[in-house]
């Protein structure tokens, strides 16, 4: 990101426009925030970032308060209109909720953070409650098991403490056994985010990049911990990896490079 920093092309440069999306990740974090507070944290001095700022609220990205403004309820309804992977797992969530009854999902990296792309929330009283977009840790349940473990060691690590670090609150239970998870292909979990929520996630590989194994999200079904202590898992992560790979055909022919 250092690099980047130094670049530029034209009288505004990339680096610039780098640093306005990590202000702008900082405000979509629900993050405490002001001019000191981010010039520290994208490294710029506080003049620029005042004036990324004054332009961001000018153009209505930004209130006057610098939370998220309006604008970017139209850009995110795009983004999720046209994402191939929402549009191939509709009839997969859809299936798994009547089959499962609990709350079905799919979830995508984005950056050090894991987020749901879609869901349909479980029928019972108790149930896994699910915000689309909204950013979730890497280092704790099953999705962000499956999302970190195809990853290189070197990169994994690193996202690992990104997440830590960016979601203090919640404290890694423990390092997953990556090769494990790689090798049965699913991932489970048990309270581990919240003592009373369990679940059961598979990767979603790329239709282009399957010799590589490409990771391009998790599927997931959560619910409560009680619940799914009672349940077949061989049945469940079976019947999970049959619709991924169902997933991945309908995405086949995509160029995945759109997908997320």
């Amino acid at each position: 990101m250092e690099m980047v920093s130094t670049m530029r092309t034209d009288g505004n440069g990339v680096a610039v426009i780098s640093k306005m999306v990590q202000i702008l990740d900082a405000v979509a974090n629900g993050e405490s925030v002001n001019v000191s507070q981010l010039s520290e944290k994208v490294h710029l001095p506080r003049t620029t970032v005042f004036r990324i700022l004054t332009t961001l609220v000018a153009e209505g990205v930004l209130t006057d308060t610098y939370q998220p403004a309006t604008r970017l309820v139209m850009w995110a309804h795009a983004a999720l209109r046209s994402t191939d992977l929402r549009g191939a797992s509709v009839q997969v969530l859809d299936k798994l909720l009547e089959q499962y009854r609990e709350t079905a999902s799919v979830y995508v990296r984005v950056g050090d953070a894991r987020v749901c792309l879609d869901r349909r929330e479980g029928l019972a009283l108790l149930r896994h409650t699910i915000v689309i977009g909204e950013p979730m840790p890497l280092h704790v349940g099953s999705t962000g098991g499956i999302l970190l473990a195809w990853e290189s060691d070197e990169f994994r690590k690193e996202l690992w403490r990104a997440s830590c670090e960016r979601f203090p609150s919640i404290p890694p239970v423990h390092h997953p056994d990556w090769e494990v998870i790689r090798r049965q292909a699913w991932a489970v979990s048990m309270g581990e985010r919240d003592a009373a929520l369990a679940s059961v996630s598979v990767p979603i590989f790329g239709p282009a990049t399957r010799k590589e194994q490409k990771v391009i999200g998790a599927l997931s079904i959560s619910g409560a911990v009680e619940r799914f202590a009672q349940m077949d898992l061989e049945q469940v992560t079976s019947q999970l990896k049959a619709d991924a790979e169902s997933i991945t055909e309908r995405l086949h022919g995509i160029d995945i490079s759109s997908i997320v």
